[in-house]
């Protein structure tokens, strides 16, 4: 081919760029995005489970918080109360036998609602005596951890704390609150109910610490050497309604590494728990970026460090620092290595994508110099491995985007030759852009998040790399344990098992704690 003259020499600099090339590419990067490492045909979901400011969230279906207050037959078994109306000095009483307690409709955040069925029953008068049979009071409680003081320390076996009943109280500030009372439909009732309202608001404030269940354990400051950013250091609670009870919810919700939830929004939201999955535990994104992906950074740039870098954007985002110029592994063309330099670097994490961009300058000689700009877009799934166990994979949610400038001295000669090297440099880049470089940051992501060493992130980096992905990635099974390990659940018989992963506003894990029901 003839080396012909592209661009003379003018009287002031000039920047341009080469149309085909991006076309080019963008023909080539959908078929060699990163979604040839795991191909999935799932679509990203539009509702959203965030943790509202908490760094774990986990969540179960309310039937299986029900279901463990039969088993356990924590339910007390019966009542019986005499009131006198302060007013009139009319004396009622009540008695008779409760059915199980169970978790209903109509709460928000830390306040529940209990349906209580009444079984059999009288309501005595002066004047008459009605059957409570079949009916059925509702009761606004809240819940507490016992002890409540949380240790300040770390130690070898943790702090256990047993979510229940909260059961202090004053006559001023009663602990439960009558919602309704309802008798079943035709049946014989007083005109008034508000005596019999009365009794069921005394029985229930004098004795509701006979509900003795236990709505989950929380082990607090647990010292292990094994993921310590996961191991809950304060707890709450939070309840989500609906009204469809299999999609209401209750979760344990935790911050963790000293951090304080005083002042957080104790409420879930209403996506918390994956579809299909009996259950779900989350990861903050703030906490996943900080923790998971801002470590393994630097590993993706010629001698870089931490240091580099800074989290930004309440913490949703890792960029360069300001005047922090990062150098990218340089590109052979012919005998001649060109080393690109990224001016600006940043990685985001929104409500379902992972978002990578990279601005890079070239300088492919004195006064042509090239400026390339790339923007992959990343979420996750679960990876069923061949040896059984299970790790994160990440696959392409949209493809690339790359765009170029070539910038060029007033005395600079563009020639066709000169054409061939940008682009093929500009090729090589954005391919190792989409490729290496995001595959090196992808493995050193999920290896910190499974707990592997910095010390020892660049051999796993080659060995998986050379592997393949999907099959080499370390397990995320231990890591999932010992994150849900210290929240225990009344009935669960074996260790939560991964059914699904995804970025849906927090990094969600779909699983079954293995309920005996």
């Amino acid at each position: 081919m003839v080396n012909t003259t592209v661009l003379s020499s003018r009287s002031m600099p000039i920047s341009f760029t080469l149309p085909h090339l991006n076309e080019k590419l963008r023909i080539e990067q959908g078929i060699n995005d990163v979604s040839m490492l795991l191909s999935s045909d799932k679509s990203v979901s539009t509702v959203v489970a965030d943790t509202l400011g908490w760094d774990t969230v986990y969540a179960i279906r309310v039937p299986d918080i029900n279901n463990a207050i039969v088993a356990k037959k924590a339910s007390p078994k019966t009542f019986t109360q005499t009131t006198t109306d302060p007013d009139y000095g009319i004396e009622v009483s009540i008695d008779g036998e409760f059915g199980d307690w169970a978790i209903s409709r109509g709460g928000d955040g830390q306040n529940l609602h209990m349906k209580i069925p009444i079984t059999k029953g009288t309501y005595t008068t002066p004047n008459k005596t009605y059957s409570l049979n079949n009916c059925n009071a509702v009761i606004n409680i809240k819940l507490a951890y016992f002890p409540n003081q949380i240790p300040q320390s770390v130690s070898e076996v943790g702090s256990k704390h047993d979510l229940k009943l909260k059961t202090d109280h004053t006559d001023e500030e009663p602990i439960v609150f009558l919602v309704s009372f309802l008798f079943p439909h035709g049946a014989d009732k007083p005109a008034s109910d508000a005596l019999l309202q009365g009794a069921f608001r005394d029985w229930f404030n004098a004795n509701i610490k006979k509900f003795e269940h236990i709505f989950s354990t929380v082990n607090i400051n647990l010292h292990t050497e094994d993921i310590k950013w996961l191991k809950p250091t304060y707890t709450s609670y939070a309840y989500s309604d609906n009204p469809d009870p299999d999609e209401s919810f209750f979760a344990v919700l935790c911050m963790t590494d000293g951090r304080s939830g005083k002042g957080l929004t104790h409420a879930l939201s209403p996506s918390a728990i994956a579809p299909d999955s009996r259950a779900s535990f989350l990861i903050s994104r703030s906490l996943f970026l900080e923790k998971s992906m801002l470590p393994g950074v630097p590993t993706v740039f010629v001698d870089s460090s931490v240091d580099n870098f800074q989290l930004i954007n309440g913490k949703t985002e890792v960029s360069n620092k300001d005047g922090v110029i990062l150098k990218i592994k340089p590109i052979k063309y012919g005998a001649i290595y060109y080393t690109p330099y990224a001016e600006s670097f940043n990685i985001s994490v929104n409500e379902h994508e992972i978002i990578t961009k990279i601005k890079a300058r070239i300088v492919f000689s004195p006064g042509i110099e090239a400026v390339v700009s790339t923007t992959t877009y990343q979420t996750i799934e679960l990876v069923n491995k061949p040896d059984g166990t299970q790790t994160i994979g990440f696959k392409a949610s949209r493809p690339t985007e790359s765009m170029h400038t070539i910038e060029t001295a007033t005395w600079v000669i563009v020639t066709t030759a000169i054409v061939g090297l940008i682009a093929t440099v500009y090729a090589s880049l954005v391919g190792y852009v989409v490729g290496d470089l995001t595959i090196k940051l992808i493995v050193c992501t999920i290896a910190i998040f499974v707990g592997v060493l910095i010390t020892l992130l660049l051999s796993v980096v080659l060995q998986t790399i050379a592997k393949g992905v999907a099959e080499s990635m370390p397990s995320i099974n231990p890591v999932i344990q010992a994150a849900t390990g210290p929240i225990v659940w009344p009935t669960a018989k074996t260790e939560f098992k991964l059914t699904s992963a995804q970025l849906n506003g927090a990094l969600q894990f779909g699983g079954d704690p293995g309920f005996a029901l």
